[in-house]
């Protein structure tokens, strides 16, 4: 039986070289010695055999006049499948996109978050999304004990580890004077603390089976200076350790096949990220327009020509990228997002 499907080919006119595209039905799939031949149908019933490792375009005739017919590549091969992943603060925002990015290209995803609801939420909606299946824990990345048990809920769940996404974090923004040590110290402890404490965790079981991937996920604060309102004297320092800490750790763990590289995304627009800001800098609930304006305002002060917010899913494609096979030679890199933000 044959299963039909669709796929875009191009037909290129070679006097002005432009491509136009034709919807082409699949119309039967063979095998012969293990490669896989296609049989094209058209609507002249011209038959094209094509070999999937062959190159890309055939020479025929249709409606008696000489064609170039080729096949544009539909996607980057990142290797990614049956990978595994554990993802931090996965629950939510640019966590919860990375892992369904993940479940797409055929990783086996654990997530982990504080609120054990909100990641049962999350798994449903990346199974609803991409029919994938993945895995959840309910963790405090601040609490040292819950950290030392990763490597052996890592190990049950997933059954062992190539791609780390250390992406749990948050920002605090207020005067210097007016942050307290309870935020000094929680900041330090959700970003820098956790990322090295996780990455100490993790890395012997990558070594054990021969290499991996990491992604810190930081922050703009890391790597300059913000203008008002998002004063960043309480958790910016902790931004610039996780960057400084991915560069040496990536040096470190090269000789093991690990590749380390720091993630630093700009204004991103999550729901719960905003409402923080929200009540923190606006002290007010703002309805979407005056949210709207207000994300211009923010932006416009940071010197930014083009004042959009960025998506989860924007740095989630990054961070998917960081970790593929795609991104072989990229290690020790600060891969910034920031919609130009950033001019030094």
């Amino acid at each position: 039986m044959f299963s039909r499907r669709f796929v875009t080919y191009y037909i290129l006119d070679p006097l002005d070289r432009k491509a136009a595209p034709v919807l082409v039905t699949l119309a039967g799939l063979t095998i012969e010695n293990g490669r896989d031949h296609r049989a094209w149908d058209f609507s002249q019933h011209l038959l094209l055999h094509e070999r999937r490792d062959d190159c890309l375009a055939r020479n025929f005739e249709l409606s008696s006049q000489k064609v170039f017919l080729f096949k544009r590549s539909q996607r980057m091969e990142l290797g990614l499948a049956n990978k595994t992943a554990f993802v931090t603060g996965g629950s939510k925002g640019i966590g919860l996109e990375t892992a369904r990015a993940l479940a797409r290209e055929g990783v086996k995803v654990l997530i982990c978050a504080r609120r054990g609801p909100a990641l049962a939420e999350a798994a449903h909606d990346i199974m609803r999304t991409t029919q994938a299946k993945i895995e959840t824990h309910t963790l405090d990345v601040t609490d040292l004990k819950q950290i030392e048990m990763i490597p052996r809920i890592v190990a049950d769940k997933l059954g062992g580890i190539d791609i780390l996404i250390n992406n749990a974090g948050t920002g605090t923004y207020k005067p210097f004077l007016e942050v307290t040590d309870e935020e000094l110290v929680e900041g330090m402890a959700i970003n820098f603390f956790a990322q090295f404490r996780i990455c100490q965790r993790v890395v012997p079981m990558m070594i054990a089976q021969g290499g991996g991937r990491i992604v810190n996920v930081s922050g703009q604060t890391g790597i300059m200076t913000l203008n008002p309102p998002f004063l960043s004297s309480c958790t910016g320092p902790a931004k610039s350790a996780e960057i400084r800490f991915s560069k040496v750790l990536a040096n470190e763990l090269a000789p093991h096949n690990i590749r380390v590289n720091c993630v630093i995304p700009g204004f991103i627009n999550t729901p719960e990220r905003f409402a923080k800001w929200e009540r923190e800098l606006a002290k007010r609930q703002l309805s979407s327009e005056d949210a709207a304006r207000e994300r211009s305002l923010w932006s416009s002060n940071q010197g930014m020509r083009d004042t959009r917010w960025g998506t989860p899913e924007e740095i989630a494609n990054l961070i998917v990228f960081a970790v593929s096979d795609a991104a072989s030679y990229i290690n020790g890199a600060e891969l910034v997002a920031d919609n130009a933000m950033d001019k030094s």
